[in-house]
């Protein structure tokens, strides 16, 4: 019997809904399933087929160890999907849209500074956002003026941003206000569309639960699946690309090939669930 590990990490293994369901996809299928912290030194990580990286959610604080642990799957030839380069690639936000702009993707404009000085050169009285080029979860993403929530003064700024240079640079991106009016959130097993979602960030506003999306403009698929039909992103296992949408003009805000959340939870109809998770499980199945 085939053995896989699902990677959470010790925060959040075996409570994430979504790692849950996938587990029971896979036993259903005749696979062994566990779910694993990246973090448990005492996990054995060779004695799996391959590792499925999951809710790792907060490895951000850990770059260093997580970066290490990376390292170690590739010394010992431990498969995991996505691959250790598009993780690497993907969870640094620059080298993301490096690679965008290599094939002229459009981007939300941004940015990438790793000093004070720089930073508040691209600062004026539009409103900007900043935040961290590896980050998860809004941490210690600002908006620049403004009384919204997470608003920062450009007074409070050094002392954030000092902060954040100590480990990382900082992207600044004008704020787009179309984002109060959700983003697409497309989600693909081996490039094949599963779902499509209306993600409401909160970060700013008022929170909301993202909605499933039934009559989606085609032009939102056609976008999503050039995207990861490119080179480097050929062939991952699962990706989900959130798109807003701007006078008309699809731009990228995130390619998520690493650990993001792939709002499964999220369908109500119980069929179509079973749909998107079929379509994971027999694109892992593929991979055995």
């Amino acid at each position: 019997m085939h053995k896989i590990g699902i990677v959470s990490c010790d925060k959040w293994k075996n409570v994430i809904k979504e790692d849950l369901f996938l587990k029971e996809a896979l036993i259903s299928k005749d696979i062994d399933a566990q779910i694993v912290s990246w973090e448990d030194k005492s996990e054995d990580f060779k004695d799996y087929d391959f590792l499925i990286l999951r809710s790792v959610w907060g490895y951000q604080e850990k770059v260093e160890k997580f970066k290490n642990w990376l390292r170690y799957l590739d010394e010992n030839n431990i498969k995991i999907f996505n691959s250790t380069n598009i993780i690497s690639s993907n969870i640094d936000k620059e080298k993301q849209f490096e690679i965008l702009d290599k094939y002229n993707i459009e981007h939300i404009p941004t940015y990438f500074v790793d000093n004070i000085e720089t930073l508040m050169s691209h600062l004026n009285d539009e409103y900007k956002v900043i935040k961290p080029t590896i980050s998860g979860s809004g941490q210690d993403t600002y908006i620049v003026g403004g009384n919204d929530k997470n608003s920062i003064k450009l007074s409070e700024i050094e002392l954030v941003a000092s902060n954040i240079f100590k480990h990382k640079k900082i992207m600044v991106q004008p704020f787009i206000k179309q984002i109060n009016e959700g983003e697409y959130a497309v989600v693909m097993f081996d490039g094949q569309v599963s779902h499509v979602m209306k993600r409401y960030p909160g970060i700013f506003g008022k929170h909301q639960k993202p909605q499933e999306q039934n009559d989606v403009p085609q032009r939102v698929i056609d976008f999503a699946k050039q995207i990861i039909d490119i080179e480097e992103y050929k062939n991952v296992l699962y990706s989900r690309v959130d798109l807003v949408d701007v006078g008309n003009k699809l731009m990228v805000m995130e390619v998520e090939l690493a650990e993001p959340d792939l709002l499964i939870k999220y369908i109500k109809d119980e069929k179509a669930k079973n749909k998107a998770l079929a379509l994971f499980t027999d694109s892992i199945k593929r991979r055995l």
